[in-house]
């Protein structure tokens, strides 16, 4: 005569049910967070946005004047100065939207042209020279820039830079940069960052020309 194992086989799903919930849940709470964190530092230092912040090391390099150079000499690791360049996204006109990276480039850049179209091109709406520590920035856009998540939550990401890197670098730039995947639709629009160093001799060779 058989057994009946109805009552086993069911307590036998039981168990089993709670372990996949228990294995699901585990799943769930490790791994939500990761996914959301990767979506928030996702627009930081992608490729396209390193390789902008690098030729707007280049314009730094080759088309800043004198002006620039002194600038610069202040910025000791423990500054809390800085250089500013943004677009006025405010504005709807690509005149008045320029207007202060206008007259940056005219005062501060050997080339006006050349420092203007940099900025079309690439889109960049914000860019910053600041010292390579950025410890002492990154409190000044906590407390005044008011713009979270967007520079302050990129800032915030960088790990503290200690002063003097092995291949010298003083300076950091930082770059904002509007991206859109459909031009006529500004509801696409989203934001990327990135920073690169900058030798701390930049300033010594932008007075020597």
């Amino acid at each position: 005569m058989k057994k009946n194992n109805k009552g086993f086989v069911l307590v036998e799903t039981l168990v089993v049910s709670v372990a996949i919930a228990a294995i699901f849940s585990v799943i769930y709470t490790n791994i939500v967070p990761v996914l959301g964190e990767y979506e928030k530092v996702e627009p930081y230092d992608d490729l396209d946005t390193k390789y902008i912040a690098h030729w707007m090391r280049m314009l730094v390099i080759k088309q800043g004047n004198g002006k620039l150079s002194d600038r610069m000499k202040n910025y000791t690791p423990d500054s809390d100065d800085f250089f500013e360049m943004r677009q006025n996204l405010k504005e709807t006109t690509d005149e008045k939207r320029f207007q202060e990276i206008t007259n940056r480039c005219n005062q501060y850049f050997t080339n006006s042209y050349t420092c203007i179209n940099f900025f079309k091109q690439f889109n960049v709406t914000k860019f910053y020279i600041v010292p390579y520590n950025i410890e002492r920035f990154k409190d000044t856009v906590k407390t005044s820039f008011g713009d979270y998540p967007g520079l302050q939550g990129y800032v915030d990401s960088l790990p503290k830079y200690n002063k003097g890197s092995k291949s010298g670098n003083y300076y950091r730039i930082i770059v904002e940069v509007e991206r859109n995947n459909d031009l006529e639709n500004s509801e696409d629009n989203y934001t990327t960052y990135a920073t690169v160093e900058v030798n701390y001799n930049v300033k010594d060779f932008i007075s020597s020309r």
